[in-house]
């Protein structure tokens, strides 16, 4: 009996259990598979993560690949611009690559027999340079007041030069700061998920319409 795989491919344990809870929400969790590429520094994660899209691509049984991965910086002397790494990947393949990553997800139907269907989803919201914290950020319900506070915060310790966090790192400073506020202080990013964010929002319906689409949707068969 041939084996119809979905599989969501993301970073590092923070990124695997945050879309844990995410799935539970959106009350997906029969439908796909969530699978962590590193426990590493950061960019060895990316890397691991980019070589995965196409290995797990061309596997046998593979129906739906999504990709859950940070966009990061903009700034091209420290980051390449990850939708042209991907680009460069999947492009030789046949895949037909938009020009510039879709602000609601992208979705590449299967070119052709032995390849799965791709979704591409650039944390935080596809057009912005940030990562899974900027995405959680978002995602804190609106005029929430320990927010406005945690910026303030990390901006006094800038102001006065004593920060420790990396510029790259700030949004995981400040989401930390604020889980830090709230009535279980310390919890996991992942139970943080499901107890204080507002899954409302938008841009997390546009997260939950793009694995709907990625996974729950028949795509146009050519394969």
């Amino acid at each position: 009996m041939a084996v119809h795989r979905k599989l969501l491919i993301v970073e590092g344990k923070d990124d695997y259990h945050v879309m844990l809870a995410l799935r539970q929400k959106f009350g997906m969790e029969d439908i796909y598979e969530i699978s962590p590429r590193g426990n590493k520094e950061e960019s060895e994660n990316v890397d691991t993560l980019l070589t995965s899209i196409l290995v797990e691509a061309k596997k046998s049984g593979q129906e739906s690949l999504g990709v859950v991965i940070d966009r990061d910086t903009a700034d091209p002397n420290k980051n390449k611009d990850r939708w042209q790494q991907i680009k460069n990947r999947l492009s030789p393949l046949g895949y037909a690559m938009p020009e510039f990553a879709p602000a609601d997800g992208a979705i590449l139907p299967s070119p052709e027999l032995g390849l799965s269907k791709i979704g591409i989803w650039l944390m935080p919201d596809n057009q912005t340079p940030g990562m899974l914290e900027d995405f959680m950020r978002l995602l804190v319900p609106e005029n929430d007041e320990c927010l406005v506070f945690a910026e303030k915060t990390l901006q006094a310790l800038e102001e006065k030069e004593i920060q420790r966090y990396k510029e790259v790192h700030r949004s995981k400073a400040l989401i930390h700061t604020w889980i830090a506020w709230q009535d279980k202080p310390g919890i996991p990013l992942g139970q943080s998920t499901t107890r204080y964010l507002d899954i409302d929002t938008k841009l997390c319906q546009q997260f939950a319409s793009w694995l709907n689409e990625l996974f729950n949707e028949t795509q146009d068969e050519t394969n």
